[in-house]
């Protein structure tokens, strides 16, 4: 991307490992000598889960050797390994890619949503056949380089952006929904000078180093309103035309009345003639008295072909945070967690990662792609090993149920809650916003806000390069998806659409 949005800053920003020291290497070359052995055999699969000794040969062979560094889509090197025990993250990407690729390999078993401290083919102990030649090569590069599908230069935009609004607790995802490739994962208040020496110590700030693409589990709010329409399809496609009248402010559920749910801050919808009409207004009233229409052993397992309750979490790549909607009591759950799961309330949980696998289904007529976050790995000889993804691609819904549900999501942003990303350029665009209200759990003014956007295409002249879907959540603010998280979500479109 050569758009640049903001003079970015030119500070050089470092990933230190704590140097152990030999008596840490050679003294736990004893303890690996039988474990040598029998991984002497152990084979490549991407970024793999590092056995507990591995990992402890990780740290220490990190200490003392030069290790590989990190590459994005285009070739451009975003962390530079070419000093014994240090990755440093290059002067124009370093704030944008931080809490991707993390901190160093010393944490490695306490947060492995990060780059480096899951990729050990870095640190030269990731080779097909497994072996301690990195620990003997004291000083030299026996690091492999990784190359990711993300684009640095998109990164460092959208960081700007973030940057450009001021909010702090933010992040954006950019997936292509067709191949699965992540092109973006950028959370804001990236690693700072000042934060270098907390870094490199033995106290991390847990805050600090957050990814919070993956990692978080926020209220998806009126984001999570597709998969219950979706789920209710999949069991009656006839609940399409399904019609309600919504003529209250408040509407009360329950045998007693006892649960009382406000609809879009007191207005009143009218005559909603089917889904279109309610995702388009987001009518709280529409999706709850719609749940109701369906057995609920039935909905909560459609809703568990979307990723919610259900572990779809990436242990050979990233991990990630999985989507929750009733909880872990299931249909156990008291009744007012299963109304309140129903405007994405309660015990309803999302990343912004797990939230993007559902709706991937959505513009790819029902099928999640498996997520790519690594292209290839080489080890330190020069060897490449092409990445592929770990997981396998998901059906989640029928193609009709997902080309309905885009029809919905089309009009939420034609005149709904999503008019600020129409666009007058011929991009059809698809998307739904989300509030969540923390009154519901701390009693809090504070909102989590959410805006899911993709570019629908017309399938006779369908192109990979503009599967573009976007995912933006600003949490602990003021102020609705429509007025925060859906301006974001237009301008990261504007980059990837420009055609610069």
């Amino acid at each position: 991307m050569k758009k640049q949005i903001y003079d970015r800053k030119k500070k050089k920003r470092a990933l230190f490992v704590r140097r152990s020291g030999l008596p840490l290497l050679y003294g736990i070359l004893l303890l690996s000598s039988l474990y040598m052995v029998s991984c002497a055999s152990l084979h490549y699969r991407e970024v793999r889960e590092l056995p507990q000794t591995e990992s402890l040969l990780i740290r220490a062979a990190a200490d003392e050797v030069i290790p590989g560094s990190v590459y994005d889509r285009n070739g451009i090197c975003i962390a530079r390994g070419d000093r014994p025990g240090h990755i440093d993250l290059e002067d124009m990407y370093a704030e944008a890619v931080s809490r991707l690729l993390g901190w160093s390999a010393l944490k490695a078993g306490q947060n492995p949503a990060f780059v480096l401290s899951r990729t050990g083919e870095l640190y030269g102990t990731g080779q097909d056949q497994f072996s301690l030649s990195g620990i003997f090569n004291i000083g030299e590069k026996v690091g492999g380089d990784v190359r990711l599908t993300i684009d640095a230069g998109l990164s460092a935009d959208i960081y700007d952006l973030l940057e450009g609004y001021g909010y702090r607790d933010a992040c954006v995802l950019v997936i292509n929904y067709a191949t699965g490739e992540i092109w973006a994962a950028v959370t804001a208040n990236g690693f700072s000078d000042e934060d270098e020496e907390r870094l490199a110590g033995e106290e991390i700030n847990g805050s600090l180093t957050n990814n919070m693409v993956f990692n978080s589990a926020i209220m998806p709010g009126s984001s999570i309103k597709p998969f219950i329409y979706a789920s209710a399809l999949e069991a009656d496609p006839s609940l399409y035309d399904y019609q309600l009248t919504c003529d209250e402010a408040s509407h009360y559920f329950g045998a007693e009345g006892q649960i009382l749910v406000n609809c879009s801050h007191g207005k009143l919808h009218g005559i909603l003639k089917g889904m279109k009409e309610g995702l388009k207004v987001s009518c709280n009233a529409y999706v709850l008295h719609l749940m109701e229409l369906v057995e609920g052993e039935v909905l909560y397992e459609n809703m568990k072909k979307f990723g919610f309750d259900r572990v779809l979490s990436l242990p050979g790549q990233l991990t990630y945070a999985d989507s929750s909607f009733y909880g872990r009591d299931g249909m156990e759950a008291g009744y007012t967690e299963r109304v309140l799961a129903g405007i994405g309330a309660a015990n309803a949980g999302v990343s912004p990662f797990s939230i993007a696998r559902g709706y991937m289904a959505f513009f790819n007529g029902g099928i999640s792609r498996a997520p790519v976050l690594i292209r290839s790995v080489s080890d330190y000889q020069g060897g490449v090993r092409t990445g592929t993804p770990v997981n396998e691609d998901l059906v989640m819904c029928s193609p009709e149920t997902a080309e309905k549900i885009l029809d919905c999501m089309h009009e939420v942003v034609q005149g709904g809650t999503g008019a600020v990303l129409k666009r007058d350029d011929g991009w059809d665009i698809c998307a739904k916003t989300g509030t969540a209200e923390y009154q519901y759990r701390e009693g809090t003014g504070e909102n989590a806000v959410w805006t899911i956007a993709g570019v629908r295409q017309d399938p006779a002249d369908f192109s990979n390069d503009k599967a573009w879907m976007v995912v933006t959540c600003v949490d602990r603010c003021q102020g609705a998806a429509r007025e925060v998280a859906a301006p974001i979500a237009g301008d990261v479109l504007d980059l990837l659409l420009s055609g610069e």
